[in-house]
């Protein structure tokens, strides 16, 4: 996914929203981000990403969180993939291969999806919200998962 077919205009436009959504933020200018830590409505355990993106000619924001950081092993990561998708309405989870060198692991990432072209400010920030809420809520028990599987 890229994000060349976004302006200046567009991410003010995004940033404006995710303030007005009630989260302060932190700008990632090499990756085009924009960084939201430490939130949720447990532990507070959540970063939060959200961008600009474009995929087959499809603008959207995308909202990304990594749940699992620790490498695990494709098997234990595909366990918790799975019971993350089981228990989520909003978030869908996924693995990520992580390769460092010789050694290669996979974490388990959170992703939502929201149209970027017409969108309102209450409709990100309910669907920020409930990204957050729902990733705050079982990422304890995604790594929980992932390290028993060890």
């Amino acid at each position: 996914m890229t994000n060349t077919l976004f302006d200046e205009s567009e991410r003010k436009r995004l940033a404006t929203s995710i303030r007005s959504a009630g989260f302060s933020f932190t700008y990632d200018e090499p990756n085009d981000t924009y960084r939201i830590d430490q939130v949720g409505y447990q532990n507070r355990s959540v970063d939060a990403r959200v961008s600009l993106e474009e995929y087959l000619d499809v603008r959207l924001i995308k909202f990304e969180a990594t749940v699992v950081a620790e490498k695990s092993s494709f098997e234990s990561c595909l366990v918790g993939v799975f019971f993350g998708n089981s228990k989520s309405k909003i978030s869908s989870f996924h693995p990520r291969e992580i390769v460092e060198g010789q050694s290669t692991g996979y974490q388990i990432v959170a992703r939502s999806f929201l149209y970027a072209d017409y969108y309102s400010d209450a409709e990100l920030k309910a669907l920020l919200q409930i990204f957050i809420k729902e990733v705050d809520e079982i990422d304890d028990e995604l790594i929980a998962i992932v390290e028993k599987a060890k």
